[in-house]
């Protein structure tokens, strides 16, 4: 038995949890877990805290040993989240997870619903998640709605409850910061870019990312992928007034809930929107696209250059 102790601490202001998560993922559906005995109902990730001096890949074996009964052997590393939640004991954490996919195993894919953990909660249990068909169910991490767990492609993720205050480390910006943002398909490999370029005073970030198209969306995840990314780094450079300068329309009808998301990446989109309007002035501009402007052409490049199409 490893009697090591778990990478997590205590602070004068909350708690600190370093853990790993494993995506068990056979298609669209994920095996998640749950704990009844929790005060709400939710799905969580496989997984839990990395325990002092254990590797990455040797947490990920443990971890799922523990909660299936079964060997595996971790894959890649697939995604890093930075949590900052406040649990329902009103316990603020600070809490950074990396995510494995797992080599190929076939116990695992024919895992049964309502399989009992052997190292979780005491009436702790596993369930296969249709990620297309959870609607009112509570899950966490919530990107799993739209990741593309085949993608090769390390995604970063940060999650900020609104009660959970953010650190005042960045400089509160009162100029109005520019963003432009686009979307890009390649039919070839049927993956989606996004490309954006911000602008803070003298400053200027390029962004760009493509995911698989899991939806039949073509270029529209990455233009609605593209806004997500620039606000969240305009909010972690402490911008307080955006204008996002746009030529798909549906970037700015989604976020103001004037269209209705029918797909689980506009619905994530629009919900994140609504988060980001709270914490930022954000306004849309529609600029008409390859009409010459510097920003619109230099995301387009971007946004092709992220899924090859070019």
């Amino acid at each position: 038995m490893n009697t090591s102790i778990d990478c997590t601490f205590k602070t004068e202001q909350g708690k600190f949890n370093f853990r790993i998560g494993v995506i068990i993922a056979n298609g669209r559906k994920v095996l998640m877990a749950r704990n009844p005995k929790e005060k709400r109902e939710f799905y969580y990730s496989v997984g839990g805290r990395v325990k002092f001096g254990e590797s990455l890949e040797d947490a990920v074996c443990r971890e799922v040993k523990e909660e299936t009964g079964i060997v595996c052997e971790a894959d890649k590393m697939a995604a890093i989240h930075e949590n900052f939640f406040v649990d329902d004991d009103d316990v603020p954490y600070h809490e950074i997870s990396l995510f494995f996919t797992l080599k190929p195993n076939e116990k695992l894919l024919n895992l049964p619903d309502g399989h009992r953990t052997d190292d979780g909660p005491d009436g702790e249990f596993l369930k296969w998640i249709d990620l297309d068909d959870c609607e009112g169910i509570t899950i966490y991490p919530e990107f799993f709605r739209t990741m593309d767990f085949a993608g090769d492609e390390v995604k970063h993720f940060i999650t900020r409850e609104d009660c959970f205050s953010q650190e005042p480390e960045a400089k509160a910006m009162d100029e109005t910061a520019i963003a432009y943002t686009d979307g890009s398909y390649n039919t070839a490999n049927q993956m989606w870019g996004y490309g954006a370029c911000l602008y803070v005073g003298d400053e200027e970030y390029e962004i760009s990312g493509k995911g698989k198209d899991l939806y039949s969306g073509r270029q529209i995840q990455g233009e609605t992928t593209a806004v997500l990314a620039v606000c969240e780094k305009a909010l972690s450079l402490g911008v307080k007034k955006l204008e996002i300068r746009y030529d798909y329309e549906g970037v700015r009808q989604w976020a103001l809930g004037m269209w209705k998301t029918n797909k689980p990446y506009t619905q994530d989109y629009a919900k994140r929107m609504q988060e980001y309007r709270r914490q930022m002035e954000i306004t849309f501009t529609h600029v008409k696209a390859h009409t010459g402007i510097e920003g619109n052409e230099k995301v387009d490049k971007l946004a092709k250059a992220a899924c090859r199409t070019f």
